[in-house]
């Protein structure tokens, strides 16, 4: 799709009717549209969105405000003249399949006696100037839109500088960004409600069998409803948690930040971070010398009676003696030889032989083994058990010096950071120690929180365990039950179908993760200055649905980042999500991109003019004359790619004039 003039009539700021023609044609591909903040750069790109999809409203507008489309000044006419209301349209023409299209849409406007606006859909046309065809039809020409774009996509050719900006932070908003964007490209939105019907269906089903249950099946089935609760209290506390922490962690960072900007402390903030990052991994290390330790308790025990062991061992030996006879014959076997005078070969032999006297002190041999049986056998429990304590003593030793390690570290840590922290917190400044004060308190909160979710991950764990115990006795209760087996089936299908559906909805959603991270590993690999290449090497999304940045030891380094590197990681990303929505890394949408330099340096500048129109079939510019300057223009200009230039002036209040500006000449 490519957007050959955008024409507005009462449009927002845009009074009477105006009309911008976008660059299109071969290399030049890109309009650059100047504008001071209020002068209606965003209000060109609502003029699309609303042309195409009728939206009112921008994801970044206000929640619960309404925007006014309508031309203030031309309402104020109207109300002082006839009062017959205005029209405010918006036309668009577009090729699209080697095909001319003109959409148009318009709405009437009028103003109350209450000072507010009605304002109520009029027309919506689209005409095919190919071969002269118009639909007039809504659903039609809805229909043909979303064949165009899918709707939950769109946004994703829109960037804007709150969006980058809003993805530079490591916090909710940036999660919730990344996890929406997933969620939109998957567009899997049946089969999402599809899995959330079947959930409630299988949850009422078990209802049902609890209901008409009796005896133990129905105990076990209550257990297991309850244990199914507990878990999903204990996922949705962690997830609170892990919301908590995610909010007090960016908090942490504010005030480093802050802190960071009074220089007689930065010194010891650093230090402070680097013996807090250390402290993060000896702690991990010491919960693991822990458990490690833990899982030795059933041991320690045994070790304890290690020499009783020995001991009985020796009385055993004692008593049964060290030879023991192979057990080759039984002693009715062997009486039954001697009571019929044959030996085991066949042959026969007289009672007063030594043949006779030999099988007669084997019988009483075997007979004297076999009645001390249950002696050998637990003396061959008592041997088992020692050559199982071998080497666990010096394994225990080792368990209880590496804990003893972690603990020494965690002490000399602690002490370190409280020093520092009094170093901070005893400035002369009131800022610093408020700040320094603050920072302990959240420092305190987020490490009671990591508790109270490692105790709530354990809980759901050994909630886990004895939900699949009960699930096996349910299996073996089911055919004793003499439950409905229509009822029992309908369960287990249940069960199968949304666990085959939860298997193929994260197989999509790894699938689109991967896609992203490709993506984005790329453009950030073309848009980073040659240090920042060399230092960067990979984007993740974590489970948490945060961005991570990988430098070229394969460990996490977003924190490290500056912050012009991280714009540069959220126009990859953004840019990522219009290719992977698009289905190619050309991208056939046009891309609106507003004020997107922020804080990029002049190369990570430069790299975004030569990368967008590598991927874009069509950039659309909105920028302010801080960021786009005459230096800025005449190097963007001269390479050739942009085709035309606007300024928007404002007139009046409310009221913006499009003005054609001239492009450099670069022949």
């Amino acid at each position: 799709m490519i957007i050959t003039q955008l024409t507005m009539h009462h449009f927002r700021q845009f009074y009477g009717t105006q009309t911008i023609e976008f660059a299109h044609d071969g290399d030049e591909m890109v309009t650059v549209i100047l504008g001071e903040n209020g002068r209606g750069k965003t209000g060109l790109y609502r003029a699309v969105m609303y042309a195409l999809f009728g939206d009112r409203t921008l994801e970044q507008d206000a929640k619960g405000k309404g925007v006014l489309l309508a031309n203030s000044r031309a309402l104020k006419e109207d109300e002082a003249g006839q009062h017959r209301g205005i029209e405010s349209s918006v036309r668009i023409r577009f090729r699209h399949a080697d095909k001319d299209y003109e959409l148009h849409r318009s709405q009437l406007s009028r103003q109350q006696a209450n000072g507010k606006v009605h304002e109520e859909a009029s027309e919506l046309i689209l005409i095919d100037h190919t071969d002269g065809s118009r639909i007039t039809k809504k659903e039609e020409v809805e229909r043909f839109i979303h064949d165009l774009l899918d709707e939950r996509v769109k946004h994703y050719f829109f960037f804007d500088g709150e969006r980058i900006e809003r993805l530079t932070r490591v916090d909710e908003d940036q999660k919730e960004e990344v996890a929406t964007g997933i969620r939109n490209l998957l567009k899997i939105d049946q089969v999402l409600k599809s899995r959330d019907v079947l959930g409630h269906m299988l949850k009422a089903t078990s209802k049902q069998l609890e209901k008409h249950s009796t005896g133990d099946y129905k105990k076990a089935l209550q257990k297991r409803n309850s244990l199914q609760e507990q878990i999903e209290e204990a996922k949705n506390e962690q997830a609170r948690i892990n919301k908590e922490q995610t909010a007090l962690a960016v908090r942490i960072q504010e005030i480093d930040n802050r802190l960071e900007e009074l220089s007689q402390v930065s010194v010891a903030i650093r230090q402070r971070r680097e013996l807090e990052k250390e402290k993060e991994g000896v702690s991990k290390g010491y919960a693991e010398a822990q458990q490690a330790l833990t899982a030795l308790h059933s041991t320690i025990g045994l070790l304890m009676a290690r020499d009783v062991l020995y001991e009985v061992k020796k009385q055993l030996d004692f008593y049964l003696g060290e030879n023991r006879l192979e057990e080759t014959m039984t002693a009715s076997g062997l009486q039954e030889l001697i009571h019929d005078l044959t030996c085991i070969c066949g042959r026969a032999f007289d009672e007063d032989s030594e043949e006779y006297r030999r099988l007669q002190s084997l019988y009483r041999s075997v007979k004297s083994q076999e009645s001390n049986q249950a002696y050998y056998e637990m003396k061959a429990e008592v041997m088992q058990l020692i050559g199982y304590l071998e080497g666990k003593e010096s394994e225990l030793s080792e368990r209880l010096s590496d804990l003893k390690s972690y603990e020494t570290r965690l002490e000399s840590l602690n002490y370190q950071i409280e020093q520092l922290n009094q170093q901070v917190t005893g400035s002369s400044e009131q800022s610093i120690q408020e700040l320094g004060e603050e920072r302990e308190a959240v420092v305190t909160r987020k490490a009671q929180h990591e508790v109270e979710f490692r105790r709530l991950e354990e809980e759901w764990t050994e909630l886990e365990n004895e939900l699949a115990k009960v699930d096996l006795q349910l299996k073996d209760l089911k055919v004793k039950s003499g439950l409905h087996q229509q009822l029992l089936t309908k369960e287990e299908k249940l069960k199968e179908s949304v666990d085959v559906m939860d298997r193929a909805i994260n197989g999509f959603e790894q699938d689109v993760i991967q896609d992203l991270e490709l993506a984005t590993s790329e453009n950030l690999a073309y848009l980073l200055d040659d240090s920042g290449r060399q230092n960067l090497q990979d984007v993740k999304v974590e489970q948490d649905y945060s961005l991570e940045v990988y430098n070229a030891f394969n460990q996490p380094f977003l924190a490290n980042i500056s912050q012009g590197q991280r714009q540069v990681l959220s126009l990859s990303f953004i840019t990522a999500l219009a290719q992977v929505a698009g289905g190619n890394k050309a991208l056939e949408m046009p891309l609106f991109m507003d004020t997107p330099f922020g804080r990029l340096s002049t190369d990570h500048q430069e790299n975004l003019m030569n990368f967008i129109p590598q991927i874009a079939s069509q950039w659309i510019l909105l920028v302010t004359d801080r960021e786009y300057d005459e230096t800025v223009k005449r190097k963007f200009e001269s390479s050739g790619v942009v085709g035309r230039f606007y300024r928007l002036e404002s007139t009046e209040p409310g009221v913006t004039t499009i003005e054609a500006g001239e492009v450099l000449n670069h022949d």
